[in-house]
C-alpha cells in the first residue's frame, strides 16, 4: 500500500498529535504545577540571591529594574494591602526587595543560611530534574558540577533580565524625541523582550539537560516558549486592566495572589513545552535518519 494511503491526517496534524501525546506522557501540567509550588516556596531565598547579584551591578538603577520587571509580568496595575494600607504592586515588591537586600547571611545563623540555600537549590534541582525527564536523559551529574550549574542559573537569569531597564529607558527617551514613531518603538521593545527571554531559555535548555540536543532544535523550542510567555504576559496585562475597570480596586487587591499563582503555572508550562518541542523534533529527526531508505519502484 502506498505511504500516502496509510496517512489519515496531513503531516503537520500528525506531528501535532504526536507532540500532544508526548506532553501527556511526560505529564507536563503536573510538572508545571510542581515547579510553580517550588517557586512560591523558594521565592524569598531566590529573591535574596537575585537582589545581591543585581543590586551589586546596577546600584542606583535597581528601582528601575524592579519597575520594568513588574511591567513585563503584567502586574503593574494591581494594588495590594500592606500594613493596613493599599499600595501598588510595584511599591510592595520594591519594599520586599529592599528588605531582602538588607538580609545579612551572618545574622541568619547556620540554620537560616541552610534554609535559604536548601530552598534555592531545591527549586533549581526541580528544574533540572524536569528538563532531564522531558529530554529523556539517563545521565547524571556529580554534585560538584551541579553546584556550579545551580549557581550559574541563580546568577545568569537576573543578569540577562537586568538589561531590560536600560533598554526601556533608551526607548522611552527615543519616544519623547520621536512621538510619531511611538508605536514602532513599542514594537521594538516587545521584540527585544522576546529576544532576551529567547536567549535566557536557550541558555537554560543548553546547559541544564544532560542529553545533548541539536542547537537548532533548542533554539526553536526556546523561541516558541518565549513567544508563548510574551503572549501570556500581554493577555495577563489585558485581563488585569479589565479587572481594574470592571471590578474595582477591592477585587484587584484580593485577586493578586491567585492571578500570580496562575501566571506562574502557565509560565512554567510554556518553559517545559519548549523543551518538549525541541526533544520531539530531535527524536523525529533521528528516527527519520535511521529509517531504511525506500527502494525505488521498478519500472
Amino acid at each position: 500500500m502506498p505511504e500516502t494511503a496509510k496517512r489519515r491526517w496531513p503531516p503537520f496534524v500528525e506531528e501535532f498529535i504526536a507532540l500532544a501525546i508526548r506532553i501527556r506522557d511526560d505529564r507536563l501540567p503536573q510538572m508545571a504545577a510542581s515547579l510553580a509550588y517550588r517557586t512560591l516556596l523558594g521565592l524569598i531565598p531566590m529573591l535574596v540571591v537575585a537582589t545581591v547579584v543585581v543590586r551589586g551591578l546596577m546600584a542606583e538603577k535597581f528601582p528601575e529594574f524592579v519597575s520594568s520587571l513588574i511591567e513585563n509580568l503584567g502586574l503593574q496595575g494591581l494594588d495590594v494591602v500592606s500594613g493596613g494600607e493599599q499600595v501598588s504592586v510595584t511599591e510592595w515588591v520594591r519594599s520586599l526587595i529592599d528588605k531582602a537586600g538588607e538580609v545579612k547571611l551572618a545574622t541568619l545563623g547556620w540554620v537560616g543560611v541552610g534554609v535559604v540555600l536548601f530552598t534555592a537549590i531545591w527549586l533549581v534541582a526541580g528544574i533540572e530534574d524536569s528538563l532531564n525527564q522531558i529530554a529523556r536523559s539517563r545521565l547524571s551529574r556529580s554534585w560538584g558540577r551541579r553546584i556550579l550549574l545551580y549557581w550559574f542559573l541563580l546568577t545568569a537569569g537576573p543578569l540577562i533580565l537586568a538589561v531590560l531597564p536600560y533598554l526601556t529607558t533608551q526607548i522611552q527617551g527615543a519616544a519623547a524625541v520621536l512621538p510619531d514613531w511611538t508605536w514602532m518603538l513599542l514594537l521594538i521593545r516587545s521584540a527585544i523582550s522576546v529576544a532576551l527571554l529567547w536567549l535566557l531559555l536557550w541558555v537554560v535548555y543548553t546547559v541544564v539537560p544532560t542529553t545533548e540536543l541539536r542547537k537548532r532544535d533548542l533554539m526553536l523550542g526556546a523561541f516558541a516558549a518565549a513567544v508563548f510567555i510574551e503572549l501570556g504576559r500581554r493577555f495577563l496585562t489585558a485581563y488585569v486592566m479589565h479587572l481594574l475597570t470592571t471590578r474595582g480596586s477591592l477585587y484587584s487587591s484580593l485577586g493578586v495572589a491567585p492571578i500570580f499563582m496562575l501566571w506562574l503555572y502557565f509560565m512554567w508550562l510554556f518553559v517545559l513545552l519548549g523543551v518538549s518541542l525541541a526533544s520531539h523534533i530531535d527524536v523525529r529527526r533521528r528516527a527519520a535518519a535511521s529509517a531504511p531508505a525506500t527502494p525505488a519502484p521498478v519500472p
